[in-house]
């Protein structure tokens, strides 16, 4: 039967793994076929004869297509530390079916860890409880991190390092909901608070930062840098200051909108907001959302943005902001394309 034929068996292999667990036991035990085999589906390792599962060079294979075919290849293997690091960077649960004294191992927690958004749940998974006292692998654990798995990293963390400073701020950094379980003090502490401006979402860093930081003009000039949002929390004084409102577009447009009435009626503080997120002129005050300059500038950005026509993009919105200036005055203003990047839905 064809089945029968070498050839024919490493074809089928090579192409559809799967194939291993339907040809007769010889070639099972073949191992260019079983190779081609796992190569292409790495779960058909569990079809290997048992010499097979033994072989290191086919065991790499596997999990290097299947990480979880780790949990098919000879228990001797499942400690080797080559065989568990390629499974683990491919997927940090593989680390389930990996020799425990492994689970310990520096590298190996670290490959998990990098593979995985996870973080927390392999820490609590599987770290022995030592690290939890490990400065230098906190840090690891903190970089590995995203802003959803640092509150539970965090919160594993042994107490001690969760008082200490420098892992308090490069937590921080990578969400600002560090401040809420981080020791009282580190809320008042400027550079932890600056750290924390820093991440997604980070000018919500101010909300729990005391008021007398706040209104500390010098502290506030370099929130606004990090992120011009910071002005959420800023006093009605600061949001006045034209020195503070430049710094703050330049860093982020959008903050236009937080600024005094005045302010959005400043070009300096318009132009320097345009520039930096060209949407920002429909925070602008009604003069200057139509000037012409401003206009012009915004829709150059816009194209830039599209990464589309630049030329052809710039001259649709040209033509609808010329039709509609020729149409100002005369009734209701058209609803064109250009009005409703300029004043927002």
């Amino acid at each position: 039967e064809r089945q029968e034929d070498r050839a024919y068996v490493l074809a089928c292999c090579g192409k559809d793994g799967r194939v291993l667990q339907y040809v007769g036991e010889e070639f099972r035990e073949d191992r260019e076929v079983v190779m081609a085999a796992v190569a292409q589906h790495g779960a058909a390792l569990q079809f290997a004869s048992e010499e097979m599962r033994k072989d290191k060079e086919v065991a790499l294979a596997a999990v290097r297509a299947d990480p979880l075919a780790l949990a098919s290849v000879d228990p001797e293997l499942q400690g080797d530390k080559d065989v568990v690091l390629a499974a683990v960077r491919g997927d940090a649960w593989a680390l389930a079916h990996a020799a425990e004294e492994l689970w310990g191992d520096r590298d190996v927690l670290v490959e998990a860890m990098m593979s995985t958004a996870d973080v927390g749940d392999v820490l609590e998974s599987f770290a022995p409880g030592w690290f939890k006292y490990d400065k230098e692998f906190v840090f690891v654990a903190i970089a590995a991190s995203d802003r959803k798995s640092i509150l539970q990293v965090y919160a594993w963390v042994e107490k001690t390092l969760k008082e200490d400073r420098e892992i308090v701020m490069a937590a921080a950094a990578k969400s600002s909901a560090i401040l809420q379980v981080a020791p009282p003090e580190m809320r008042n502490d400027r550079e932890v608070i600056l750290a924390a401006l820093r991440c997604k979402d980070g000018a919500k860093a101010l909300k729990m930062a005391p008021r007398h930081l706040v209104r500390d003009r010098s502290f506030l000039m370099e929130a606004v840098e990090v992120d011009g949002d910071a002005l959420k929390y800023a006093h009605e004084d600061d949001l006045n200051n034209k020195r503070l409102a430049l710094v703050a577009v330049n860093s982020n447009g959008r903050s236009l909108r937080l600024l005094s009435r005045a302010l959005r009626d400043d070009i300096d503080v318009v132009t320097a907001a345009v520039q930096e997120y060209p949407r920002a002129l429909r925070y602008a005050s009604d003069a200057l959302r139509h000037d012409s300059e401003l206009v012009n500038l915004m829709c150059e950005g816009t194209a830039v943005e599209t990464r589309g026509d630049t030329r052809s993009v710039y001259t649709d919105k040209m033509s609808d902001y010329q039709d509609h200036e020729l149409e100002r005055g005369g009734g209701q203003e058209p609803r064109t394309a250009l009005s409703e990047l300029v004043e927002g839905d």
